[in-house]
Protein backbone atom coordinates (compact mmCIF):
# COMPACT_ATOMS: atom_id res chain seq x y z
CA UNK A 1 0.00 0.00 0.00
CA UNK A 2 1.51 3.60 -0.95
CA UNK A 3 2.26 5.07 2.26
CA UNK A 4 2.19 9.18 2.14
CA UNK A 5 2.19 11.88 4.83
CA UNK A 6 2.06 15.70 4.00
CA UNK A 7 3.21 18.01 6.71
CA UNK A 8 3.31 21.69 6.57
CA UNK A 9 5.75 23.36 8.83
CA UNK A 10 4.83 24.30 12.65
CA UNK A 11 5.06 27.96 11.90
CA UNK A 12 7.87 30.09 13.74
CA UNK A 13 5.95 32.24 16.45
CA UNK A 14 4.87 35.46 15.99
CA UNK A 15 7.38 38.07 16.77
CA UNK A 16 6.98 40.25 20.02
CA UNK A 17 7.51 43.82 20.28
CA UNK A 18 11.18 44.97 21.00
CA UNK A 19 10.68 45.10 24.50
CA UNK A 20 10.12 41.24 24.69
CA UNK A 21 12.67 38.63 24.32
CA UNK A 22 12.97 36.54 21.11
CA UNK A 23 13.50 32.92 20.82
CA UNK A 24 16.54 32.30 18.67
CA UNK A 25 14.79 30.19 16.35
CA UNK A 26 12.14 32.21 15.80
CA UNK A 27 11.50 33.61 11.79
CA UNK A 28 10.63 35.81 11.17
CA UNK A 29 11.56 38.21 13.02
CA UNK A 30 10.27 41.41 12.49
CA UNK A 31 10.18 44.32 15.19
CA UNK A 32 9.07 46.67 12.49
CA UNK A 33 4.98 47.79 11.64
CA UNK A 34 3.47 46.83 8.94
CA UNK A 35 4.68 48.06 5.88
CA UNK A 36 8.15 49.12 7.50
CA UNK A 37 10.13 46.10 6.39
CA UNK A 38 13.26 46.46 4.81
CA UNK A 39 12.46 46.92 0.77
CA UNK A 40 12.31 44.43 -2.11
CA UNK A 41 16.03 42.87 -2.57
CA UNK A 42 17.31 41.77 -5.88
CA UNK A 43 15.10 40.23 -7.98
CA UNK A 44 11.85 41.79 -6.32
CA UNK A 45 8.79 41.72 -8.84
CA UNK A 46 10.85 40.08 -11.79
CA UNK A 47 8.16 37.79 -12.92
CA UNK A 48 9.18 37.85 -16.46
CA UNK A 49 9.92 33.91 -16.52
CA UNK A 50 9.11 33.28 -12.78
CA UNK A 51 12.36 31.67 -12.60
CA UNK A 52 14.64 30.96 -9.44
CA UNK A 53 13.02 27.77 -8.22
CA UNK A 54 12.11 24.57 -9.47
CA UNK A 55 8.56 24.38 -9.08
CA UNK A 56 7.14 23.54 -12.84
CA UNK A 57 3.87 25.06 -11.62
CA UNK A 58 5.49 28.50 -10.40
CA UNK A 59 2.69 30.49 -12.33
CA UNK A 60 0.04 28.32 -11.23
CA UNK A 61 1.15 28.65 -7.55
CA UNK A 62 1.79 32.69 -7.99
CA UNK A 63 -2.20 32.81 -9.38
CA UNK A 64 -3.33 30.57 -6.31
CA UNK A 65 -1.51 32.47 -4.17
CA UNK A 66 -3.28 35.85 -5.16
CA UNK A 67 -6.28 34.50 -5.86
CA UNK A 68 -6.02 33.23 -1.75
CA UNK A 69 -5.05 37.02 -1.06
CA UNK A 70 -7.91 38.44 -3.14
CA UNK A 71 -10.23 36.60 -1.08
CA UNK A 72 -9.36 38.97 2.06
CA UNK A 73 -8.98 42.11 0.07
CA UNK A 74 -4.96 42.21 -0.04
CA UNK A 75 -3.02 43.23 -3.22
CA UNK A 76 -1.02 40.38 -5.70
CA UNK A 77 2.10 39.19 -5.16
CA UNK A 78 4.87 39.49 -7.57
CA UNK A 79 7.26 36.69 -8.22
CA UNK A 80 10.79 37.32 -6.63
CA UNK A 81 13.77 35.38 -8.65
CA UNK A 82 15.86 35.76 -5.83
CA UNK A 83 13.30 34.48 -3.34
CA UNK A 84 12.72 31.32 -5.56
CA UNK A 85 16.46 30.71 -6.11
CA UNK A 86 17.14 31.21 -2.12
CA UNK A 87 13.86 28.85 -1.04
CA UNK A 88 15.23 26.30 -3.40
CA UNK A 89 18.38 26.06 -2.38
CA UNK A 90 16.99 25.61 1.63
CA UNK A 91 13.86 23.04 -0.02
CA UNK A 92 17.02 21.00 -1.57
CA UNK A 93 19.12 21.47 2.14
CA UNK A 94 16.00 20.07 4.01
CA UNK A 95 14.90 17.88 1.72
CA UNK A 96 18.42 15.68 2.59
CA UNK A 97 16.66 15.52 6.49
CA UNK A 98 13.41 15.87 5.57
CA UNK A 99 12.96 16.96 8.43
CA UNK A 100 11.46 21.20 8.85
CA UNK A 101 13.22 23.91 10.11
CA UNK A 102 12.97 27.72 9.90
CA UNK A 103 16.12 29.28 8.21
CA UNK A 104 15.54 31.91 11.06
CA UNK A 105 16.42 35.02 8.65
CA UNK A 106 15.49 38.55 9.56
CA UNK A 107 15.06 39.20 5.82
CA UNK A 108 11.69 37.26 4.53
CA UNK A 109 8.75 35.24 5.50
CA UNK A 110 8.94 31.83 5.24
CA UNK A 111 6.54 28.75 4.53
CA UNK A 112 7.83 25.15 4.25
CA UNK A 113 5.60 21.93 3.45
CA UNK A 114 7.17 18.26 3.55
CA UNK A 115 5.49 14.74 2.01
CA UNK A 116 6.96 11.75 3.17
CA UNK A 117 5.93 8.75 0.64
CA UNK A 118 6.72 5.08 -0.42
CA UNK A 119 6.92 4.72 -3.60
CA UNK A 120 9.17 7.51 -4.37
CA UNK A 121 7.27 11.08 -5.45
CA UNK A 122 7.96 12.44 -9.34
CA UNK A 123 5.18 15.27 -8.85
CA UNK A 124 7.34 18.47 -8.42
CA UNK A 125 4.52 20.64 -8.22
CA UNK A 126 4.50 23.50 -5.67
CA UNK A 127 0.63 24.69 -5.49
CA UNK A 128 -0.85 21.73 -3.59
CA UNK A 129 0.96 22.94 -0.74
CA UNK A 130 -0.27 26.92 -1.39
CA UNK A 131 -4.02 25.25 -0.67
CA UNK A 132 -2.55 23.33 2.07
CA UNK A 133 -1.41 26.53 3.87
CA UNK A 134 -4.41 28.56 3.00
CA UNK A 135 -6.83 25.73 4.75
CA UNK A 136 -5.84 27.40 7.81
CA UNK A 137 -8.05 30.39 7.75
CA UNK A 138 -10.50 27.23 9.04
CA UNK A 139 -9.22 27.89 11.75
CA UNK A 140 -8.66 31.61 12.52
CA UNK A 141 -10.93 34.00 13.90
CA UNK A 142 -11.46 37.67 12.50
CA UNK A 143 -11.78 39.28 16.58
CA UNK A 144 -10.17 42.50 17.70
CA UNK A 145 -7.39 41.13 19.21
CA UNK A 146 -6.26 38.32 16.50
CA UNK A 147 -2.81 37.49 17.31
CA UNK A 148 -3.53 37.46 20.60
CA UNK A 149 -6.46 34.86 19.88
CA UNK A 150 -5.21 33.12 17.22
CA UNK A 151 -1.48 32.39 17.23
CA UNK A 152 -1.70 29.77 19.30
CA UNK A 153 -4.06 27.80 16.37
CA UNK A 154 -1.17 27.58 14.20
CA UNK A 155 -2.34 29.52 11.50
CA UNK A 156 1.14 31.59 10.27
CA UNK A 157 0.90 29.78 6.81
CA UNK A 158 -2.25 31.74 6.36
CA UNK A 159 -1.63 34.74 7.87
CA UNK A 160 1.89 34.95 5.90
CA UNK A 161 0.06 34.05 2.88
CA UNK A 162 -2.49 36.46 2.85
CA UNK A 163 -0.47 39.67 4.87
CA UNK A 164 -1.62 42.79 3.29
CA UNK A 165 1.90 44.13 3.21
CA UNK A 166 3.73 41.59 1.40
CA UNK A 167 4.60 42.47 -2.11
CA UNK A 168 6.80 39.53 -3.42
CA UNK A 169 6.87 35.90 -3.19
CA UNK A 170 9.38 32.85 -4.80
CA UNK A 171 9.14 29.58 -4.32
CA UNK A 172 11.37 26.45 -4.56
CA UNK A 173 10.52 22.42 -4.24
CA UNK A 174 13.22 19.28 -3.81
CA UNK A 175 12.94 15.69 -3.38
CA UNK A 176 15.54 13.28 -1.84
CA UNK A 177 15.23 9.73 -1.32
CA UNK A 178 14.19 8.71 2.15
CA UNK A 179 14.39 5.07 3.43
CA UNK A 180 11.00 3.82 5.52
CA UNK A 181 11.31 0.57 7.22
CA UNK A 182 7.92 -1.57 7.51
CA UNK A 183 7.07 -2.90 10.55
CA UNK A 184 8.38 -6.45 9.20
CA UNK A 185 11.70 -4.66 9.40
CA UNK A 186 11.82 -4.55 6.00
CA UNK A 187 13.74 -1.35 4.39
CA UNK A 188 12.26 0.15 1.73
CA UNK A 189 13.33 3.61 -0.07
CA UNK A 190 10.87 6.47 -0.72
CA UNK A 191 11.26 10.12 -0.91
CA UNK A 192 10.87 13.27 0.65
CA UNK A 193 9.32 16.55 -0.96
CA UNK A 194 9.62 19.47 0.59
CA UNK A 195 8.55 22.78 -0.67
CA UNK A 196 9.98 26.20 0.35
CA UNK A 197 8.50 29.95 -0.21
CA UNK A 198 9.43 33.08 1.18
CA UNK A 199 7.67 36.44 1.21
CA UNK A 200 8.77 40.12 1.02
CA UNK A 201 8.38 42.66 3.06
CA UNK A 202 7.79 39.56 5.80
CA UNK A 203 4.29 39.06 7.81
CA UNK A 204 2.94 38.13 10.73
CA UNK A 205 4.41 40.98 12.97
CA UNK A 206 4.02 40.27 16.31
CA UNK A 207 0.98 42.77 17.70
CA UNK A 208 -2.80 42.90 17.15
CA UNK A 209 -2.45 46.06 15.39
CA UNK A 210 -0.61 44.47 12.55
CA UNK A 211 -2.64 41.57 12.53
CA UNK A 212 -5.72 43.79 11.98
CA UNK A 213 -4.22 45.73 9.15
CA UNK A 214 -2.84 42.66 7.10
CA UNK A 215 -5.04 39.79 7.92
CA UNK A 216 -8.69 41.03 6.64
CA UNK A 217 -11.99 39.20 6.64
CA UNK A 218 -13.43 37.19 3.31
CA UNK A 219 -15.10 39.04 1.55
CA UNK A 220 -15.25 36.46 -1.25
CA UNK A 221 -15.04 32.80 -2.85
Amino acid sequence: MPAKTAKPSSPPPPPPPPSVAVAAETSPNPTTAPGTASPLAGGGGNNALLGGGKCPDAQAALDATNAYRARHSSPSLQWSVSLAASSQDYAELLAKTCNLVHSGSQEFGENLMKIATYPKVTDYSCTSSIDNWYEEVGYYSFTQTPMTDNWSKGVGHFTQLVWRATTAVGCGVAIADKPTTLPSGKSLMGSCKVVVCRYKPFGNVGSDPAFLANVLPQVRK
